[in-house]
């Protein structure tokens, strides 16, 4: 649902610069509007396609699990996934750009900073909570065949037993602490600087100072407690400083969703925290939970954060650039809504293929660590059987701990199964120029390429007078 909330907020942003002109406002009796009530009814009609295409996919996907045990009905029922947020998608885009939905709130709350476009996109949220709710099915059938096995001895882990209510609860969590709290704080920083009349550089000032600040809010959102002392906090501790990435902040990652997972957040050094599940440290051997230490740390040394945000802000600063400059050639409002969109689309596709590229590398640098590589120390030698087999093996089990189908794909990471592959492929390589720190340098190129293009762009039509 990552791709669809990104998409609820870029939505609002094309239409605050795509917007009928003033003289086309709407009345100040939004209710009598008939647009309003057709927004109502393309979100209802949204909601319930969502719901209803879920809930045919689910009562099909249990029935075979409940009869023959299928997996794949299980796959295709977390497949299905990427239909109903298509369909909540295209609602809302509906309601914004046909139904003139934004306006309707706004008429009738008053153009609050954040307050209103976060009504804007509830209905589409509350579809989402709904799709959940209705997966859940699914999800605690996979649960249940993970119990049995534990008390069976199959697997000695320990797996939470949730509420559909506490699974939703916990998915909107992540959901709001690692996504919509970073947009709505940004998002809030525009409208303010706008709304009180500050400069434009102050804008970049508070936001380049979340950028900072920002992860200290995220990892206290998420409900982490922090790992002050222990062999366990040494261990994670020493794999930071080994490849010169000093991490002072480890914590617990509880998640009611029993979700087995590690991340890092923060990008400035000392205010870097790493986040490990209950599950994960109690469901990986020492060498493995080593590698996924190493993996996070990997995302650190190689920048792939302030990467990620230079694609963004090179998007930005292309299609800022293009739209002024059809404003400039008197170009029809058309075509405006057509550049903002298809650079919306395009970030969105180009920030999916960088974050995978990311993870392939960052799996990579773990079989680097458990090879002998050290930061600040020149060791050649190429990557081991058992230290790409380490990163292997626990993919292997965070799949299999969320009933996951190791082909299935992830917007932002790709599927286990290819990130298996290609850690298969490394066995045997000079650890030293692999493929993929290539390929992640090839697109670093890209990304400097569009900030500079973007930034020339913006220059060029500010000097000839060309800025709305």
């Amino acid at each position: 649902m990552t791709g669809l909330v990104l998409w609820l907020f870029v939505a609002i942003g094309v239409w605050d610069v795509t917007r009928p002109p003033p003289a086309d406002a709407l009345s100040n009796t939004p209710l009598n509007q008939p647009s309003i009530w057709f927004g109502f009814a393309v979100f209802t009609a949204g909601i319930m396609l969502a719901w209803l295409w879920q809930i045919v996919v689910v009562r099909l996907a249990t029935q075979a699990m409940d009869t023959r045990g299928s997996v794949r009905s299980a796959v295709a029922s977390q497949r299905a996934l990427a239909v109903s947020a298509l369909l909540l998608g295209l609602a809302h885009t509906i309601a914004v750009f046909v139904g003139r939905w934004v306006d309707h709130i706004r008429n009738l709350m008053g153009d609050w900073i954040l307050i209103d476009e976060l009504v804007v996109i509830l209905p589409a949220l509350i579809g989402i909570a709904g799709v959940w709710w209705i997966q859940f099915a699914v999800e605690r059938r996979l649960r249940d065949a993970a119990v049995f096995g534990a008390l069976a001895g199959i697997e000695g882990r320990r797996i939470n037993v949730v509420s559909a209510p506490r699974f939703v609860m916990s998915r909107a969590q992540q959901l709001f602490a690692f996504l919509m709290l970073p947009i709505g704080l940004v998002w809030s920083v525009r409208e303010g600087t706008v709304f009180f009349g500050t400069p434009d550089w102050t804008e970049l000032v508070i936001v380049l100072g979340m950028v900072v600040v920002l992860p200290v809010i995220m990892v206290r959102v998420a409900g982490t407690v922090p790992i002050t002392k222990g062999e366990l906090r040494d261990a994670i501790a020493r794999v930071g400083l080994k490849q010169g990435a000093r991490i002072n902040d480890i914590r617990v990652w509880r998640r009611e969703d029993g979700a087995m997972n590690a991340a890092l957040v923060g990008t400035v050094p000392g205010l870097r925290a790493v986040l490990v599940t209950e599950t994960l440290l109690e469901g990986l051997g020492e060498m493995e939970l080593e590698a996924v230490v190493a993996h996070e740390v990997g995302h650190a040394r190689r920048r792939h954060i302030p990467w990620m945000l230079g694609w963004i802000a090179g998007i930005v600063l292309c299609s800022s650039a293009l739209d002024a400059l059809a404003i400039r050639l008197g170009a029809p409002q058309e075509m405006q809504w057509a550049i903002l969109i298809v650079s919306a689309l395009i970030g969105i596709w180009g920030f999916g293929m960088v974050s995978r590229r990311c993870e392939w590398q960052a799996d990579a640098f773990a079989a680097q660590h458990l090879s002998g590589m050290e930061r600040g120390k020149a060791r050649g030698g190429q990557i081991e059987f058992e230290a790409a087999g380490a990163m292997r093996r626990a993919l292997g089990a965070v799949a299999a701990h969320a009933g996951m189908h190791r082909q299935r794909f992830d917007f932002r990471h790709g599927s286990i199964a290819e990130r298996q592959r290609r850690l298969d492929a490394l066995i045997g390589l000079d650890m030293q120029a692999l493929p993929i720190d290539q390929t992640v340098r090839n697109w670093q190129i890209v990304i400097i390429g569009i900030v500079l293009i973007g930034f020339i762009g913006m220059f060029l039509i500010t000097i000839a007078g060309g800025m709305p």
